[in-house]
């Protein structure tokens, strides 16, 4: 299999008892099993997929085998696998995965009990899907082109004279493009509000960029740009503890982006995938994940740079469900088209 990594330490199979959220059933039905095949878009193999396969084989003597990819490259993968009937994966992951996942029928329905505590907007009711981890976007500003006491503190400072013409924004797909941003707005400020303000922003002379968000935070910090509208604070604090003269903005709101992950319909080791997503969602496991530098979906584990989510970095966010962005992206995008195209 290409770029399949065995990922596991060798570690004794016994003696391991079940928590009060994992049976003794399925984890003898997952050792049966004896493994768990992951496609994941999660690309820190040292600091993240090495230590959850290290833990998870500890724990309960199964074998994790992961594969690394994009979100386009592993979702086509799962689907050609699957129509030839040789279906390898038992688990996929990623922001946008779910659409094309679902329209083949390949998604599986297991809801894993350490789900319990992520509110209802990070997990499907179905067991679908579940939140992994999660990533925020805002505005960002060029601290040496905005001075500390100017920096906006509401959208509304946005339209102040000195920023017209001095704003960007990535016009990539998906719930961070500017029809996303637009919907945000819309759930935070409710319709009639957020078109009105919409209206006032187009007056400001916001650039559409080519770029991919990260290049155009890097215009900004440049200074071509005073402020970007769409940054995530993961990206802005790398470039932060790199000197550069940035800073996350918290505007209110901010955008929630949720990676998802679930179980394939038709898994080669579904006890295996039950119990990792129960795994997955683990105080242990997010741990891991904040380690390596994401936001963990799991709100018992704080991230371990504050600043980046809402509940450490005082901030507040929103968050547009993957459907609802497709319910209404027509919608949204017509409305990006008539004021900012």
């Amino acid at each position: 299999m290409q770029r399949l990594m065995l990922a596991a330490l060798c570690v004794a199979l016994g003696g391991v008892p079940a928590s009060a959220q994992v049976t003794d059933d399925l984890v003898r039905a997952a050792r049966e099993e004896g493994k768990i095949v992951w496609y994941t878009t999660v690309a820190d193999g040292l600091t993240v997929l090495t230590p959850l396969a290290a833990l998870f084989k500890e724990k309960y003597g199964v074998a994790v085998e992961y594969a690394t990819g994009s979100t386009a490259d592993n979702v086509s993968k799962i689907v050609n696998e699957a129509k030839a009937g040789v279906l390898q994966s038992d688990l996929w992951d990623g922001s946008t995965a779910y659409t094309t996942i679902a329209a083949a029928d390949l998604a599986g329905s297991y809801l894993p009990s350490s789900a319990a505590s992520l509110p209802a907007e990070l997990k499907d009711p179905s067991g679908r899907w579940v939140a992994m981890t999660l990533q925020y976007y805002g505005a960002a500003a060029n601290t040496e082109l905005v001075g500390t006491d100017a920096l906006p503190k509401s959208y509304q400072d946005l339209l102040r004279p000195e920023f017209k013409g001095q704003m960007a924004w990535s016009t990539g797909g998906g719930i961070i493009s500017p029809p996303g941003m637009i919907g945000g707005l819309v759930k935070a400020m409710g319709e009639d509000n957020a078109l009105a303000y919409l209206e006032a922003l187009s007056t400001q002379d916001v650039a559409n960029s080519a770029e991919r968000q990260t290049g155009l935070l890097d215009q900004v910090v440049a200074g071509q740009y005073k402020i970007t509208l769409v940054a995530g604070t993961h990206h802005v604090h790398a470039r932060q503890a790199k000197g550069a003269p940035i800073t996350f903005l918290k505007l209110d709101p901010a955008i929630t982006l949720i990676s998802r992950v679930g179980m394939l319909k038709g898994s080669p080791h579904p006890n295996a995938a039950r119990l990792f997503l129960e795994f997955i969602l683990s105080n242990e496991a997010q741990s891991i994940f904040a380690k390596g530098g994401y936001i963990p979906a799991n709100p018992n584990i704080p991230p371990s740079v504050p600043s980046l989510a809402p509940s450490t970095g005082d901030f507040n966010a929103v968050a547009v469900s993957l459907e609802e962005y497709e319910a209404r992206q027509k919608e949204w995008k017509a409305i990006y088209e008539r004021l900012f195209q």
